[in-house]
């Protein structure tokens, strides 16, 4: 009989203002605008190369989304910690234009589907990642700013390795 194959889930790494791993502010993150991660270095870390990620975050009550508005998360990776998929420099830092955008691999869309404020939103995935630096990126395409509350949005990458039973 050949041996199962499970999904186990691993501790995740944290992205958040304050309260994550690493830091990538997004409390008062600007529609048409982007924000990137810290960089996490994969080698002191885990073996896995499946991870489930995810991103939530909150819009300001001041003007609730509309439906169908979209946020997009991307990730910006690199071998040597020298030569990104973009020129913006690295750690927490704005997006510089949209167009740096153009090289990054799009994780997924978060989708406006509640036109309310202060709620949490998130959408998630599986993808695999072989580089040895990462960082998340995120671009609001709304025409709403996300919340001003500090750690109400971030960005979750969960190593998932194979394991024979």
């Amino acid at each position: 009989m050949a041996n199962l194959i499970y999904r186990v889930l691993e501790t995740a790494q944290t992205w958040q203002d304050s309260a994550g791993d690493h830091t990538m502010t997004l409390d008062f993150l600007d529609s048409d605008a982007g924000r990137q991660g810290a960089t996490w270095d994969r080698t002191a870390a885990d073996g896995s190369r499946w991870f489930r990620w995810r991103f939530w975050c909150e819009f300001d009550s001041t003007t609730p989304p509309v439906l169908g508005e979209q946020v997009r998360v991307y990730l910006k990776t690199s071998d040597d910690n020298t030569v990104w998929d973009n020129d913006d420099t690295t750690g927490d830092t704005a997006v510089s234009v949209e167009d740096k955008l153009r090289n990054l691999q799009l994780l997924g869309v978060l989708q406006v589907d509640q036109a309310t404020a202060d709620i949490v939103m998130s959408v998630s995935g599986d993808v695999e990642i072989t580089s040895r630096y990462v960082a998340p990126v995120v671009w609001n395409a709304t025409a709403d700013r996300l919340d001003t509350t500090t750690n109400s949005s971030g960005f979750s990458l969960t190593p998932v390795p194979d394991e024979i039973q």
